[in-house]
């Protein structure tokens, strides 16, 4: 494993407890990194372990293992409640070689423990691929991503093929006070590509195509030429902002 730097690679002291691909690495508060699950081989297996990356030493070391192996989830740091420095981890491929399909669980993942927590409430949709955002609430923002996940294998050659399936339409928020998932009832994601950055201390989310329907009295952000920016209302309380970009 390397380190991409501008003029240069660094090899690392040491490798990842597995090959991955399709894994999640979030920066912990601690300055580690988060590095879980993510697909092993070209026949769709996927993992359950995980690794912390550790930039003063330049190496990794194996950390717990998730309660599901899974691939394409999401993956954010907690802000607020007693779990804040926590990870939440969302969604995601499971299965393996014998077949994929979009999950609907979710678990915490304890820097200080460094342990796993599987969480007792489920999303309303199995996502691979969608995004989670934290917003100035504290709750996280599930967005769209794929469901009716397929996937194929050919049996003489063991390659995955067939990766992705439809999409979907849905929002679900993730509550940290409560520790539980709940549908967003009545928006409507015409074409979900949501991610979330910091930019002078401040959240926000950015997407191709964003399209919410009124909910709460909120307008809709709509998609234009060029660059600009437009505010949606995802119910009273909770608003984040959208940076838009039409290439």
């Amino acid at each position: 494993c390397s380190i991409l730097r501008p003029v240069k690679t660094t090899a690392t002291a040491n490798t990842m407890s597995e090959p991955r691909v399709f894994h999640s690495a979030t920066r912990l508060p601690d300055g580690t990194v988060l590095i879980a699950g993510g697909g092993t081989d070209s026949a769709g297996d996927v993992t359950n372990t995980a690794d912390i990356y550790n930039a003063g030493t330049n190496s990794f070391s194996p950390t717990g293992s998730m309660d599901m192996a899974r691939a394409a989830h999401a993956a954010v740091v907690l802000t607020t409640s007693a779990l804040a420095g926590n990870v939440l981890i969302t969604g995601g491929a499971e299965g393996g070689s014998g077949g994929l399909s979009p999950s609907a669980t979710a678990e915490t993942y304890d820097p200080v423990a460094k342990t796993f927590t599987y969480l007792s409430s489920f999303m309303n949709d199995g996502r691979v691929f969608h995004s989670a955002t934290v917003l100035a609430s504290g709750n996280v923002l599930l967005v769209g991503g794929f469901n009716s996940f397929f996937s194929t294998v050919d049996g003489s050659t063991r390659t995955l093929s067939r990766l992705f399936g439809s999409t979907l339409q849905s929002a679900e928020i993730y509550d940290p006070v409560a520790n539980n998932l709940h549908l967003r009832a009545g928006n409507r994601i015409r074409w979900s590509s949501v991610q979330s950055f910091d930019e002078d201390g401040a959240r926000r989310a950015y997407g191709y195509l964003v399209s919410f329907g009124p909910i709460g009295g909120s307008g809709a952000a709509r998609r234009r030429t060029g660059c600009r920016k437009a505010e949606y209302d995802f119910d009273r309380t909770e608003r984040s902002r959208a940076l838009q970009s039409d290439h």
